[in-house]
This record gives C-alpha cells, structure tokens and sequence, in this order.
C-alpha cells in the first residue's frame, strides 16, 4: 500500500486557486489514473505554522484547501475528512478506514 501526499488532481487545484487556465486535454489524467481513496486534513489553526514550505497565512490556507475538495469532487472522488486528533487518532482513523487495524 502506498500514500500519496500529492496528487495529480491537486495540480488542477493550485491553477483554479491562483486563477490560471487550462484546456480539457490537460484534464484526462485525472480520470485516466486515478487513486483508490481520497483523504483530507482541513487546515487545523491549533497546528498551523508559517515556515519555509508553508508560506500563507492560517486564513489562506481555506483557499487552497477548499479549491482542493472541489476538484477532487469534480473528477468523481468522494472525500474523507480526516478529523482532528492526535497523531496516534488520526492514525487510527485511517488504518480503520482502510480496514488495516
């Protein structure tokens, strides 16, 4: 088994989010190869931190956040919200919902 922390779709994404345009043909991965489950961490303001990979604000981060969920939807993935917890919870919560614990 093997998580991807990014996906092809997230590519879409980032281009609808800073306004940027495409053709359809520039679509077909994303129903060409897809994956086998989708799972989302909303941004989280108790954790969240301004650092050299994460360069926007808290508040920022909801744009790209919810222009990923939309996209995923459009190409036909349902989503799974992962909540928040501790490591150890989201673990759980993810290996119970891939049917590993």
């Amino acid at each position: 088994m093997f998580f991807f922390d990014r996906g092809i779709p997230d590519v879409h994404a980032y281009m609808n989010c800073f306004g940027q345009t495409y053709s359809e043909e520039f679509e077909k991965p994303c129903h060409t190869y897809r994956y086998h489950q989708i799972l989302l961490m909303p941004p989280w303001k108790e954790i969240h931190v301004v650092d050299n990979e994460r360069f926007e604000s808290f508040e920022e981060a909801h744009r790209p956040y919810e222009h990923l969920k939309a996209t995923y939807e459009k190409v036909g993935y349902p989503i799974t919200i992962v909540p928040k917890g501790s490591i150890e919870e989201r673990t759980s919560f993810i290996l119970e919902l891939l049917n590993l614990k």
